[in-house]
């Protein structure tokens, strides 16, 4: 890797600060977090920033807040902290799950939680968890504040919808009932410390042998973490039976539009997706016959 120059460097405590640096290099200037991502991309020289707007001294954008029905999570709370979290433990579980299979622990330190979204990989592991769960996004700009939907917020590979000056303040993620169970797998060589080959976010809210509500969520598999929405639609009001399932995860398979590169084929991954989708779901529906 190459050494990291050629750019300038500003540390702002506001985010008008921050939107008044980013004006002087429309289109080009980047907000930092952790850099655990962007940092890398830099030294490589994938990509060329000329100024560098670091984000840690706006302190309001660090940490979770719990509001009851929903709990923020401020952007440059490190992902171990999400992992760590009782208070996420108790009200969205899958965060933990995720977030746990994000590098190593030092890794997590640094990492931000929206880092790992604004980075837009299609493999984020955070990033597909907080897709199932229905987070949304908190973004303010020099024009305003606005909210959006995660699952519309991905426009691509490195491809988001914030113009070149907005920055996300805040991830709402809401409270689950108990009664939902939770599973992520990431299918790699290794369970962390490299970049998934499918990741399978599932909840799963089952009684009394029917599926009352469920949640898929795929990362690796398409330009954008995306829902298995076809296979959330059969699913959802329906008796459990084997070949129920086994449909559904035909159709997650269906829903996915992987590639073929170094790590895997675009037909292995797709069979991946049935597998893993077919074995998440057989797992959460036995936890959920046997707390019922």
């Amino acid at each position: 890797m190459r050494p990291l120059r050629g750019f300038d460097h500003k540390k702002v405590k506001t985010l008008e600060e921050a939107w008044k640096a980013a004006s002087r290099c429309p289109g080009e200037a980047r907000y930092l977090a952790g850099g655990t991502d962007l940092l890398p991309q830099m030294k490589r020289g994938a990509i060329q920033v000329p100024l560098l707007i670091s984000l840690k001294g706006v302190r309001y954008l660090n940490g979770l807040t719990d509001y009851g029905e929903w709990v923020n999570i401020g952007p440059l709370t490190a992902i171990e902290d999400v992992v760590r979290s009782e208070i996420l433990k108790k009200k969205s579980p899958l965060l933990s799950l995720a977030g746990r299979q994000v590098g190593s622990v030092q890794i997590r330190n640094l990492g931000t939680v929206g880092g790992n979204i604004c980075n837009a990989s299609p493999s984020a592991d955070v990033a597909t968890a907080l897709m199932c769960v229905d987070a949304e996004l908190k973004i303010e700009g020099p024009d305003g504040v606005r909210s959006e939907k995660l699952e519309d917020f991905f426009k691509g590979p490195g491809l988001t919808s914030l113009s070149s000056t907005e920055i996300v303040t805040g991830i709402l993620v809401p409270a689950m009932e108990k009664n939902w169970n939770w599973n992520y797998q990431k299918l790699g060589s290794r369970r962390a410390m490299e970049i998934g080959i499918v990741n399978v976010a599932i909840g799963l809210k089952a009684e009394q042998g029917v599926c009352k509500e469920v949640r898929i969520a795929l990362g690796s598999v398409a330009p954008t973490p995306i829902r298995a929405r076809k296979a959330e639609k059969r699913l959802e009001g329906a008796r459990w039976t084997r070949e129920l399932v086994e449909e559904a995860a035909e159709l997650g398979a269906q829903d996915s539009n992987p590639i073929d590169d170094l790590r895997a084929s675009a037909a292995y991954r797709r069979e991946m997706v049935r597998n893993l989708v077919l074995s998440e779901l057989m797992a959460l529906q036995e936890t959920a016959a046997g707390e019922g």
